[in-house]
């Protein structure tokens, strides 16, 4: 039997935590806690389901049990999308991820590139993306004479926007924002600059991945459209090699199918619904991510609702 499959997040304490994510989580929840991993299937967090028969297994038990039902055809065990929530009350280091490529010769890990939806930001809220120059031996310049800020961008966000971080690229959350995070199964962060809070530095590691002419994208929402009568707006926002990502405003019912090509995530940014398959139904509130098995069939996700949707193409 397969279902719609949630997990239990992973908690992980930083210096610049905010008290965003409080307001969906438990009143219990830790202080300090600036990330929440929701789905993943890294080594260094594992998920574990949390609802309905294979309550307590994580994702790499999960695959191993039957991988083309779970992942679907041709989708390798690596390929399975993190899901994250970043709470920052403070600016994180300034930062740049490796590619498939780099990752693999030098930390036996994959690639990162990753997106943010901002689901809230106070007045004034940014991320710094991009350099403003092209020239890499200006940047090391910069940073050696502590002036990296004055050649990084920062970029207005707000909530719903939607945004692209490619490998390789310098970035930054900044402070005032709750965003969650969808990105490729690594766990690898260069940190480049840090406002001088005293962490370790990867400034060799950082340089040997970072592409200056890199440019971080925005997701442009569509336009309304319609489903067997219903109402819906769907916006296929970014389309890699590494992962698709869609978001669908859901006004009352919309049909989707997991056919065997590929599992499908959905995570609910806004309002709840109810995720009806042939054997039963699973709720999906705000906040909540939800794992749908490659073979699992038609389902209906009824509600009304933003979900973000993420796959691998």
């Amino acid at each position: 039997m397969l279902y719609p499959m949630k997990f239990e997040p992973i908690y992980i304490k930083k210096i610049w935590a905010g008290n965003k994510l409080k307001k969906m989580r438990p009143a219990n929840l830790e202080e300090s806690i600036g990330i929440s991993w929701e789905i993943s299937g890294h080594k260094n967090a594992l998920t574990k389901v949390s609802n309905g028969k294979y309550k307590g297994l994580n994702l790499k038990e999960l695959v191993q049990m039957d991988k083309t039902k779970m992942l679907g055809k041709n989708v390798d065990e690596s390929e399975i999308l993190r899901v994250a929530y970043l709470d920052a009350a403070d600016d994180l280091s300034i930062q740049v991820h490796p590619t498939d490529d780099f990752s693999r010769i030098h930390e036996n890990d994959g690639g990162k590139t990753e997106a943010w939806y901002i689901l809230e930001a106070d007045e004034g809220a940014y991320i710094t993306a991009e350099t403003t120059v092209d020239n890499i031996d200006v940047i090391k310049q910069a940073l050696k004479k502590d002036k990296l800020e004055d050649y990084v961008m920062k970029i207005p966000v707000k909530k719903g926007d939607f945004v692209m971080i490619p490998a390789g690229l310098i970035h930054a959350l900044g402070k005032g924002i709750l965003a969650i995070e969808i990105g490729q199964n690594s766990d690898i962060t260069y940190r480049l600059y840090d406002y001088n809070r005293g962490r370790k530095l990867d400034i060799e590691k950082s340089f040997s991945v970072l592409d200056p002419k890199l440019k971080c994208e925005k997701c442009e929402m569509g336009e309304h459209s319609s489903q067997h009568g219903k109402k819906y707006k769907k916006s296929i926002c970014f389309k890699r090699k590494e992962f698709a990502l869609e978001v669908i405003d859901i006004n009352s019912e919309y049909e989707d199918i997991a056919n065997g090509e590929r599992y499908h995530i959905y995570s609910c940014v806004a309002g709840r619904c109810i995720i009806e398959f042939n054997s039963g139904n699973e709720i999906l509130n705000y906040g909540e991510s939800v794992f749908i098995p490659a073979k699992m069939g038609n389902y209906k996700i009824k509600g009304t609702c933003r979900v973000l949707k993420s796959y691998i193409p």
